[in-house]
């Protein structure tokens, strides 16, 4: 599936770019740590996610990470694209921004788990590519692990892909829309995504871990 690839691959060098600007992150324990932190209670999907309190963390799918994710698709695609299996025409671009999200959920785990791992070698050492420089002019190269259980693919994603999904259809639009607003702060070129139309009566059950995800704060 080449469109979870894309987004595979746009998060991978977000997260990488992230991590080598910052000297505590050259351990690997480290980044293990941060990411692992970030997943807990879905953490990662917050903007403002100071304290140890959930009900206090605010801007709830506003998180840098998954912005930026998102406006990587954006500037590769005018308006939405067809997406196999995920009835685009009906949800538009919030399949895509599920993916967004789906996409950083992913790589965090992968780096939880020591399958994505980071090659850092100097500039000096020769040319790299596909590769993060850092203002100390060392390369950061993200090295996964080979597998399926570690690709870009829907039966991978799945699961948590449809645990997100549902509380992001369920956003009202205003809410939606002044997501997609905030994100084009990332954007090379500002296109217009417009808003979905798509609304829905999906019901959160009061016992899932995800559940909080559909009340927008």
């Amino acid at each position: 599936m080449e469109w979870c690839g894309g987004f595979g691959i746009a998060t991978c060098s977000i997260l990488t770019a992230f991590f080598a600007q910052d000297a505590d992150f050259l351990d690997p324990e480290a980044c293990k740590e941060f990411s692992q932190a970030m997943l807990k209670q879905n953490w990662f999907i917050f903007r403002d996610n100071a304290g140890l309190t959930p009900k206090a963390w605010m801007g709830m799918w506003r998180a840098s990470f998954i912005l930026q994710t998102f406006v990587s698709h954006l500037n590769f695609t005018y308006s939405h694209v067809g997406i196999p299996n995920l009835n685009t025409e009906a949800i538009g671009v919030r399949a895509a921004f599920t993916l967004a999200v789906t996409a950083v959920y992913h790589i965090l785990q992968l780096v939880v788990d020591g399958n994505i791992t980071f090659k850092i070698i100097s500039e000096t050492c020769g040319k790299c590519t596909k590769a993060m420089k850092t203002g100390n002019r060392d390369i950061w190269t993200p090295v996964i692990k080979k597998g399926e259980q570690f690709a870009f693919s829907k039966p991978v994603w799945g699961p948590m892909m449809q645990k997100f999904m549902q509380p992001i259809i369920a956003l009202p639009n205003k809410d939606f829309v002044s997501i997609v607003q905030e994100a084009q702060q990332y954007a090379k070129h500002p296109r217009s995504t417009g808003s979905s139309r798509a609304t829905s009566n999906v019901v959160p059950d009061e016992d899932d871990e995800f559940a909080d995800l559909f009340a927008f704060h």
